[in-house]
């Protein structure tokens, strides 16, 4: 017999392991009862933007990645966030560092800068907004991305003794001048 349920993810790796004592089975592997760092997220909300500058003419966007521990009891120590790969194609060579050396205790989040937006205000009767955004990388060389096309960037949040979390989002800049992100 299989059953399903609607459970809060934070709950299902604990829930598994208890699921599959209670059908005889031990010694589960670490995997099951253990959830990773866990669950990387974006958005265009005002807790994934900070305006960094306002112009009259312009803004200055910073928008960030959430990086969320779902473990409630354990605290995740010296995580490093990096950008593994930007598609499609451009000079960038990763990996690119976001942030190293996090500590995010059981059922906390941290906002980390991900990219830079110079955002006209209104595009319609202002002319000359960037033709790039920023990716918020600690390296020397932070990637300039083209707003003519839509860019898909693999972030992967890993830690000594957690299982890596990873996840892929799109970042592009619409008709109306607005930068988009999203999860691909």
């Amino acid at each position: 017999m299989i059953l399903a349920a609607s459970i809060k993810p934070e709950d299902a790796a604990s829930n598994l392991a208890a699921w599959a004592h209670w059908m005889g089975i031990h010694n589960v592997p670490e995997w099951m009862s253990s959830p990773s760092i866990d669950h990387l997220s974006v958005g265009t909300d005002h807790s994934y933007c900070e305006v960094t500058k306002w112009t009259v003419v312009a803004g200055t966007k910073v928008y960030k990645s959430k990086l969320h521990n779902l473990d409630r009891s354990k605290t995740v120590s010296n995580c490093k966030v990096q950008i593994t790969s930007i598609g499609p194609r451009c000079e960038y060579r990763g990996p690119s560092l976001l942030e190293d050396g996090i500590l995010l205790p059981g059922g906390d989040h941290i906002f980390l800068p991900l990219a830079r937006y110079n955002e006209l205000r209104n595009p319609e009767q202002y002319s000359g907004g960037d033709n790039a955004f920023t990716i918020c990388a600690k390296t020397e060389a932070q990637p300039l991305l083209g707003i003519e096309s839509k860019h898909v960037l693999t972030i992967r949040a890993t830690a000594p003794d957690r299982p890596y979390c990873e996840m892929r989002c799109k970042l592009w800049v619409d008709k109306a001048g607005r930068f988009q992100i999203e999860r691909a």
